[in-house]
């Protein structure tokens, strides 16, 4: 539901030119939450966050395929 929510957030508020830029920090960010939830030995929370990014790059995918039809 987060990642709807923020998937949400930057379509229906950001000018497209600024999406990608958005969703590279937004990357950024994931990267460096699963590196510490690696660190901290913490396997359950690493499969949360790769699972959230997931659903992130598959809403994503959808999107860019729904405009180029």
């Amino acid at each position: 539901m987060a990642t709807n929510l923020v998937m949400s957030a930057i379509v229906g508020s950001l000018p497209p030119e600024q999406h990608l830029g958005v969703l590279r920090a937004i990357a950024q960010l994931s990267v460096m939450q699963e590196q510490t939830a690696e660190q901290a030995q913490m396997p359950e929370a690493v499969a949360l966050l790769q699972a959230s990014i997931q659903r992130i790059y598959t809403h994503l995918e959808g999107l860019q395929k729904m405009r180029k039809d």
